[in-house]
């Protein structure tokens, strides 16, 4: 997962001052979260709007939205 992270940021896709171990951090807890914890469903709307929420804060250009 950093290694896509690192590829996005030399591609100039994301943010140059992401830290990559904390962008997978944020993308993958909520997962495991509803995994072993909430007990909530992992839907494709869960992943949708985990993806939304976050990657304005990731993208190079603030306010783009996923392609």
């Amino acid at each position: 997962m950093s290694a896509l992270v690192e590829r996005g940021i030399s591609r100039g896709e994301l943010r140059a001052d992401l830290d990559p171990e904390m962008v997978t951090d944020l993308l993958l807890g909520p997962i495991y979260y509803r995994f072993f914890l909430s007990g909530s469903p992992m839907d494709d709307g869960f992943g949708k709007r985990l993806v939304t929420t976050l990657l304005p804060s990731f993208t190079a250009q603030a306010g783009n939205s996923p392609k």
